[in-house]
């Protein structure tokens, strides 16, 4: 009889070079699936002290990073058909019922869901002695220890909402997870100590409650069937809290702001990105937080932001003569850090233009008038409409046949206007605070003038006429007036 001996320190690792079927382009999509390595294989190892014929298949070795394989289907070449193996495992145990050669494929998913397989041979050998499982375990048949750990060992500036990641060693069932401030603590912890975190199957895991600029260690323990493989303990530092954003535009306090103006500011240092919160309620804006939908306005990664009011005539803009609220609070590695409250009010509406030329309701107004006004100093702007017809010069807006221009100027030439018809015009005063429709006016133009009429002097078709002939004829319009003109 061969020696048991052999049996209970040594393992036969059984990997047969085999076909490899992967797409030769086969992993990482850009969805953080996993990378295939070019001669990756499923590596299979036959556990003498377990059941007869029992082998631990893996693919870890197969592929970059394990920590990115979601899960692994199998099918195992001894007619069982398909099996699904566990979530966030690379491995999986299985027994054949006899010695021989079977093919083994291996189904790898990633997150964003199935990348390849590997189809690899292996063999299935008899114990040494033939008379079953031996009763101690080699200790090649232990979990191995966990690799590739995130963060890395004595990172630093790591968020506070970090998920901790490894990949799992061979033979691995489950973690015992180990999480605290103290590094003795967590070096000397079991299941019994504060420090435990659980026992889990995935190989990832999340801290709640971290605190920034805090140094935490960590240590991950294999376990399977036979029994536990202590890891490392693990170091890392949570970041700073970013500092507050500062210099608001509009400064606090301002009472001109623009109904349509863009909110701005400086960001704190370590500051990542901004939570917006913004309203007419003081209190509100103080005391909200990203629940609050009417309030907080989204988080963003610039340093500007366009506010609007919902209760503005204008889409998009804000109310004149209103008082708003804003905080910006600045997100980081290290946390959030809740911004001072800063205020404005809007410029009130602009007035309406007064003592328009030609003044409303006159007559006879000449066909080349200019039309103009007088302003105050906070109106920046005019947009100036004329038409036949009040109504439609009333309602006119900027689409509207009826709208001539936008002006920076208090005049307006309307190019050569008809005799004897009525005009209307409407000049709306544009500001900070917006725009005042300003009041119809009208004038009228002077009929134009009635043509001659004869007598002709000379008259028509005359000839021997002297050089200093006199030119005659009769205004139609004013029979007793007459137009002379001379000519030598």
């Amino acid at each position: 009889m061969k020696s048991k001996n052999k049996l209970l320190n040594s393992t036969i690792l059984v990997m047969i070079a085999a076909a490899l079927t992967a797409a030769p382009n086969a992993g990482c999509d850009g969805l953080g699936n996993p990378v295939i390595l070019p001669l990756g294989n499923i590596t299979a190892v036959q556990l003498f002290e377990q059941t007869n014929y029992t082998v631990a298949l893996s693919v870890e070795s197969a592929v970059l990073d394990s920590s990115t394989v979601a899960s692994v289907n199998w099918v195992f070449g001894d007619g069982g058909g398909f099996v699904e193996g566990p979530n966030d495992r690379a491995t999986m145990t299985h027994r054949y019922v006899a010695p021989g050669t079977y093919s083994v494929t291996a189904y790898i998913f990633g997150s964003a869901g199935y990348v390849d397989s590997l189809t690899t041979d292996i063999t299935v050998v008899e114990n040494d002695d033939g008379e079953g499982p031996t009763p101690v375990p080699s200790p090649e048949d232990f979990p191995g220890a966990i690799s590739a750990p995130l963060p890395v060992d004595d990172a630093t500036d790591v968020a506070v909402d970090v998920e901790i990641r490894w990949t799992s060693g061979i033979l691995t069932d489950s973690f015992d997870v180990y999480f605290g401030t103290d590094e003795t603590a967590v070096t000397d912890a079991t299941r019994d100590s504060d420090e435990f975190a659980g026992n889990q199957d995935k190989s990832r895991y999340s801290p709640e409650n971290l605190l920034p600029d805090t140094d935490y260690y960590w240590r991950v323990d294999g376990v399977n069937d036979l029994g536990t493989t202590k890891g490392d303990v693990l170091h890392f530092k949570t970041a700073r809290v970013p500092a507050k954003s500062k210099n608001p535009a509009p400064s606090t306090g301002s009472t001109s702001a623009r109904i349509d103006v863009e909110l701005q500011w400086t960001a704190g240092n370590r500051a990542t990105s901004h939570d917006v919160f913004f309203g007419k309620d003081l209190a509100a804006v103080q005391n909200a937080t990203t629940d609050d939908d009417d309030v907080f306005q989204g988080n963003q990664t610039d340093t500007l932001f366009d506010p609007a009011d919902d209760d503005a005539d204008v889409e998009g803009n804000l109310l004149p003569d209103t008082e708003y609220h804003w905080r910006i609070d600045e997100v980081g590695n290290g946390g959030t850090t809740k911004g001072d409250i800063w205020s404005f009010r809007t410029a009130p509406i602009p007035p309406k233009i007064s003592m328009p030329a030609p003044a409303n309701g006159a007559t006879g107004i000449n066909v080349a008038q200019i039309l103009t006004w007088v302003t105050k100093p906070e109106i920046e702007e005019f947009d100036l409409y004329l038409g036949t017809d009040m109504v439609d010069v009333s309602v006119a807006e900027r689409g509207s046949p009826q709208f001539q221009s936008n002006l920076a100027v208090t005049t307006f030439d309307p190019a050569e206007l008809l005799g004897s018809t009525t005009y209307f015009w409407r000049v709306d005063s544009i500001g900070r605070g917006g725009t005042t429709k300003g009041d119809v006016f009208s004038f009228t133009t002077i009929a134009p003038p009635a043509q001659v009429v004869g007598p002709f002097t000379p008259v028509d078709d005359a000839s021997n006429q002297s050089v200093n002939v006199q030119l005659g004829w009769n205004a139609g319009a004013v029979p007793d007036r007459r137009h002379n003109s001379r000519s030598t």
